[in-house]
């Protein structure tokens, strides 16, 4: 089953501050450390960060998670496969447009969800982008 996201948030800051706070993964601890326990870097290459995320699922599973998952940037983007774990196979866009006021940056992730967490679905969309909005709002605040 497929958990589709589609969300967009606009930012008054420059596409390229956002994206420079967005690729620093280790600092997502920070911005969520009930939710994202651990982040661990296993490979770093020019435009391909892979890394192993431990995650507190207290809201939708009441447990914790380990995932692995490939970041690959381009210009203004961040493409994310998670390639291990629960939600393997599961993609995430994250675009940073430029627009009159600063940055819209619209998120678009598709997550495969095991048969087993399927009851979760509509619990996993609404947290993920309360999870998505809070991250965006608290590197604002960085940028600030």
């Amino acid at each position: 089953m497929f958990v589709e996201i589609d969300l967009t948030i606009n930012l008054p800051t420059t596409p390229e501050k956002l994206f420079e706070i967005a690729i620093d993964y280790e600092n997502y601890v920070n911005y969520l450390p009930q939710q994202i326990k651990k982040i661990t870097i296993i490979e770093e290459k020019e435009n391909e960060t892979t890394i192993e995320e431990t995650l507190a699922l207290m809201t939708i599973l009441k447990k914790e998670i380990t995932q692995t998952s490939i970041h690959r940037k381009k210009p203004n983007m961040i493409t994310t496969e998670i390639i291990s774990g629960p939600f393997a196979n599961s993609t995430i866009v994250v675009n940073f447009e430029k627009d009159n006021d600063g940055t819209s940056v619209k998120v678009k992730a598709d997550f495969t969800i095991p048969a087993k967490y399927r009851i979760f679905s509509l619990v996993v969309k609404k947290v993920y982008k309360n999870y998505i909005k809070s991250i965006l709002y608290k590197m604002m605040n960085e940028i600030e």
